[in-house]
């Protein structure tokens, strides 16, 4: 490599290696704010980082919980939809969507959800239990001792 390509490179490689370094610092901060309840501040730096690295999950369900904590149950959905969206497979922020689908009475969107989880993760006896309680109260029987085996 010519030193001419080398120092292209490095120019271009030293401001992305910087701005991930003020991601990676801000994130840790906005999760230290989240922590101790400071939600609008912590929500406040979440919304600047998503904008920079927009593919990044874990800054959406903490932007999520904070709006949580805030108590914007539509914007903390939107937020933990997009996580779990970008992570599918998170069995964390399905359990916490589905909780907030639970709090709004969505009922139908729970049961995907836990019926999902437990595809993947068949051991979580909670999930279970509580999927056979919503089956039990919308009276799907059938489900509900499909659930127990």
């Amino acid at each position: 490599m010519n030193i001419k390509k080398w120092i292209l490179a490095v120019a271009f490689l030293v401001p992305v290696l910087v701005r991930a370094q003020n991601v990676d610092g801000n994130f840790v901060d906005a999760v230290a704010l989240f922590n101790d309840g400071e939600y609008h501040r912590a929500s406040h730096i979440l919304e600047a980082l998503v904008k920079v690295t927009p593919e990044d999950d874990a800054l959406w369900y903490y932007l999520g919980m904070s709006e949580l904590g805030l108590e914007d149950a539509d914007a903390a959905l939107a937020h933990l939809r997009k996580a779990s969206e970008l992570d599918p497979h998170n069995y964390w922020y399905k359990q916490r969507l589905a909780a907030l689908y639970r709090m709004k009475g969505e009922n139908e969107m729970v049961i995907s959800l836990y019926e999902s989880i437990l595809e993947e993760f068949p051991d979580k006896t909670d999930v279970t239990y509580d999927l056979l309680t919503l089956y039990l109260q919308q009276g799907d029987y059938e489900k509900a001792l499909q659930a127990l085996s």
